[in-house]
């Protein structure tokens, strides 16, 4: 692997490692302290997911790496330049398990991509094949939003659907009212009264466009169980946070869930990870908390207690990051230029870079200008190309540099590690 190639494999490494810690600590805060509320037991779920999503301990390392190799005058981030994408892949091919676990997880994120967006897709089909509902059905439905209490519900689009589930809320920006019209006639006004208050709920918390973030993290993450696990948690947690909003505005537990059996024992189905749709998915567990369901204040010391924790586990991973850095930096010796030296390295094997085919049949020739590092043992470290006549030229003057061995530079005897600038010329 290139040097930046190590430093984004360890920084990934680090944020995976740092973000399932955090994952497993909400897991086992909701495990140990049993909030409540769904909302409080979604919100720790909700910033486990999140994390993942932010990388502060990798950002810790490498904000002080950029700081450091800025002072040093040498950065060791940039990335080597190839002629043409093919290039890339024909030269990272012959570097093994590195090159292939690459492939295989920017195909799982490609694969994740293409079902989100025919997901999306049959959303905007199911909007466009919905239609309004008839004068006498809109009233209906307005005069049981507006008993809702929720401002913004006399303003919600409302649409009727043969081919949806039941009711949900579809939309991230401009959400709309999705119901299936035989749905709708099977639930007296007290039943529909309590479906809106919790449509409306995941409307008011914006859970389609938290979905989003969700997707975006499993899309990435992908080969990780937990992050499963944890957006599993999440949408079940969501359902029952808007459930207690239901009963909390005051809706009977019975009717509420008469209306839950009702959307459970319709036939259609419609499956869609972008639509907060009104099912009896973990029905058992939704109807027990229902008729359970008592409407007593979560006990702010136990959850000011989960956030101090949480807090303490990013904290951790941050200081732990820069610790690993300053002993990282305190381990690496010193770099001379080659006027500091008594004695200037010596090339004991070098190699003959190979000449791009295309440009030694036309007869083109260039050259390449060279850093590089040759440490106290003879190895060449972290070559780059600083400027060329041609970027094909580049990648084969690096390779041949990193395959050459040399006798160290030395000062009063000592081998020490030495900065070398060279120019590399190609001739057909």
């Amino acid at each position: 692997m290139s040097p930046i190639e190590t430093k984004f494999f360890e920084l990934f490494l680090l944020h995976l490692g740092e973000s399932t810690v955090f994952a497993l600590v909400a897991v086992a805060l909701i495990s140990a302290l049993r909030p409540r509320k769904a909302k409080s037991r979604y919100l720790f779920l909700q910033l486990a997911m999140l994390k993942f999503l932010v990388p502060v301990g990798a950002f810790v390392a490498l904000t002080l790496s950029s700081a450091s190799t800025a002072s040093n005058g040498l950065n060791e981030l940039i990335a080597l330049t190839v002629s043409t994408p093919s290039d890339y892949v024909a030269s990272q091919a012959s570097g093994g398990w590195w090159f292939f676990l690459l492939g295989g997880w920017i195909g799982g994120i490609l694969c994740m991509g293409i079902s989100h967006t025919i997901g999306l897709l049959r959303v905007r089909k199911l909007i466009a094949d919905s239609a309004v509902p008839h004068p006498d059905l809109a009233k209906r439905i307005e005069n049981i939003l507006s008993q809702t209490g929720v401002a913004s519900a006399s303003r919600l689009s409302v649409l009727i659907s043969k081919t949806f589930t039941s009711i949900g809320v579809a939309g991230f920006f401009r959400p709309r009212l999705i119901i299936n019209a035989t749905f709708l006639e099977a639930l007296s006004d007290e039943e529909l009264l309590a479906a809106f208050k919790h449509e409306l709920a995941h409307i008011e918390r914006r859970d389609n466009f938290w979905r989003v973030l969700h997707s975006l993290s499993v899309a990435i993450f992908w080969f990780h169980p937990l992050v499963w696990f944890v957006r599993h948690g999440l949408r079940q947690e969501s359902e029952l946070a808007c459930d207690e909003v239901a009963l909390m505005q005051g809706e009977s537990p019975e009717s509420y869930a008469t209306c839950l059996l009702k959307a459970a024992s319709y036939q259609v189905q419609y499956k869609s990870a972008w639509v907060t749709a009104f099912t009896a998915k973990s029905l058992k567990n939704r109807v027990r908390k229902i008729v359970n369901f008592k409407n007593g204040k979560e006990s702010k010391m136990k959850i000011w207690a989960m956030h101090l924790i949480a807090i303490c586990v990013v904290g951790f991973f941050a200081a732990a990051s820069t610790q690993l850095y300053a002993l990282e930096e305190a381990s690496q010796p010193e770099v001379y230029d080659l006027k500091d030296l008594d004695t200037h390295p010596k090339p004991v094997h070098q190699v003959r870079p190979e000449y791009p085919e295309n440009l030694k049949e036309n007869g083109i020739s260039g050259w390449v200008k060279l850093e590089w590092i040759i440490d106290s043992n003879g190895n060449v470290l972290r070559p780059r190309a600083v400027e060329s006549s041609l970027r094909a030229f580049e990648q084969p003057a690096v390779e041949a540099i990193l395959k050459s061995k040399w006798q160290p530079g030395t000062i009063k005897g000592k081998a020490v590690s030495v900065r070398v600038r060279q120019r590399m010329d190609f001739k057909p």
